[in-house]
């Protein structure tokens, strides 16, 4: 669809040699952020697709936050230019639980 650029953040190391695509850890991702706050550092758009739950239960060697799923939530509109989209998906259910150190399940919003 045209997109000039592409960013995914991921726990794991990726390597990628596409020019156009970069991949980075959260902890990267801040470093860069907290040392760069032009405003061309802002995305068109964050999409993110039933990630969110895992975050900060140490299942991907990530460190244990019982709300880090909530504060990474917060952020997400901090990332997108004034106009910018921002996609979410996670798994919803009638009840909220934790499947600790899974996921999240959310009950009704």
């Amino acid at each position: 669809y045209g997109a000039r650029f592409v960013q995914t953040t991921e726990y794991a190391t990726i390597h990628s040699e596409v020019p156009n695509l970069k991949a980075i850890t959260p902890q990267k991702y801040e470093q860069e952020r907290s040392s760069d706050q032009r405003e061309d550092r802002l995305y068109d758009s964050v999409w993110s697709f039933s990630s969110l739950e895992h975050d900060d239960l140490g299942c991907y060697s990530d460190p244990l936050n019982p709300n880090g799923d909530m504060q990474t939530m917060t952020k997400l509109p901090c990332m997108l230019k004034p106009v910018g989209i921002l996609v979410l998906t996670m798994p919803a259910l009638t009840s909220g639980r934790i499947s600790f150190n899974v996921h999240c399940v959310y009950g009704p919003i």
